[in-house]
């Protein structure tokens, strides 16, 4: 169709920004790390997307405790 790679990526970069950010569910683990580092990357722009909930294989009502209430703060759902 006579599109190069970079026009291409142009494009798609310009229909996902037209359509706000991208709703994602975030599945985790044991480690918190990682989902302190998105939630980081979210709140201070440099991922452009919306985190509508928070899944685990892992109970952190007991241990962790900090995590559940960052996400209450943030109004993300934790399941």
């Amino acid at each position: 169709d006579g599109t190069t790679v970079g026009e291409e990526s142009y494009v798609r970069k310009k229909v996902l920004r037209s359509h706000g950010p991208a709703r994602v569910a975030v599945f985790v683990s044991k480690r918190d790390p990682c989902l302190n580092d998105l939630l980081d990357q979210c709140r201070g722009g440099g991922l452009p997307v919306q985190i509508t909930r928070v899944m685990s294989n892992f109970d952190r009502t007991e241990d962790n405790i900090h995590v559940v209430r960052a996400l209450s703060r943030l109004n993300i759902p934790y399941h």
